[in-house]
């Protein structure tokens, strides 16, 4: 049991999705900083560089973070709840104009979490129209099953760091029969929230190389002149610039 955390972290979050509302517009009306947001028909992004086309929507999320010595968590949902009580028809009116509004309970793989919400709690989430998620981060260690890629950036201290994707990530990142992909083309073909939680999940599973037995992708960052090697984004088909077989 040492190695169980003494304290206990999750994430209870508020999230909306709107055609038209801007960022701005929802922060004014619920008086609120979101923790982040993109605002629709702006430049698609990651953390590290743009993507083709524009956003489709406004995506806001406030995040509040708690720390127990226990494994209860709902005093935090209730008190998450209570906050946008005087908003209810703010967020009634995010629905019946196209959007959705999602309450999260985010657990960030402390350890065991185990609680029960009441019925008054859940009547109160129904009434302000919250569809109500949960996500897990589970303790990451090796495990059979994982598929390894090793990460290739330009930068100058990039260490070819290896990390597990499970078998969905993996297709997420690598179409069928391919091996290579360039982060670019992955957020092109990837919705940004959907790429951001894939990559905070990949990022979070780092393996020694000593310890990873094979690698089944490789994924680089900064490095579109490494295109012309692979064009068919299989690494056994690379190929010099003059289109010859790089290896006999």
């Amino acid at each position: 049991m040492d190695d169980i955390p003494s304290m206990r972290r999750f994430d209870v979050e508020l999230f909306i999705t709107h055609p038209s509302l801007t960022p701005t517009e929802i922060s004014q009306a619920l008086a609120l900083e979101p923790t982040n947001f993109h605002c629709v028909g702006e430049q698609r992004r990651t953390p590290k560089r743009e993507l083709p086309g524009k956003y489709c929507d406004t995506r806001w999320r406030c995040s509040r973070r708690f720390e127990v010595d226990n494994q209860r968590f709902h005093d935090a949902i209730d008190q998450f709840v209570a906050e946008f009580l005087p908003h209810r028809e703010f967020l009634a009116r995010v629905r019946t104009t196209g959007g959705r509004t999602d309450l999260i309970l985010q657990f960030l793989g402390d350890g065991y979490h185990g609680d029960s919400i009441s019925s008054t709690t859940l009547s109160l989430v129904s009434s302000l129209g919250l569809d109500f998620a949960i996500e897990v981060f589970a303790e990451q260690q090796a495990r059979p099953g994982m598929k390894n890629i090793q990460v290739v950036d330009g930068a100058q201290n990039c260490v070819y760091d290896i990390f597990q994707a499970t078998d969905e990530e993996f297709a997420a990142i690598f179409p069928k029969g391919q091996d290579v992909a360039f982060i670019d083309e992955v957020g092109a073909r990837t919705d940004a929230d959907a790429l951001t939680s894939l990559l905070t999940q990949l990022w979070s599973r780092r393996i020694p190389k000593r310890d990873a037995l094979g690698i089944h992708g490789m994924l680089f960052y900064e490095l579109d002149h490494k295109k012309i090697y692979y064009p068919t984004r299989k690494d056994e088909e690379a190929v010099n610039p003059n289109r010859s077989k790089l290896r006999a």
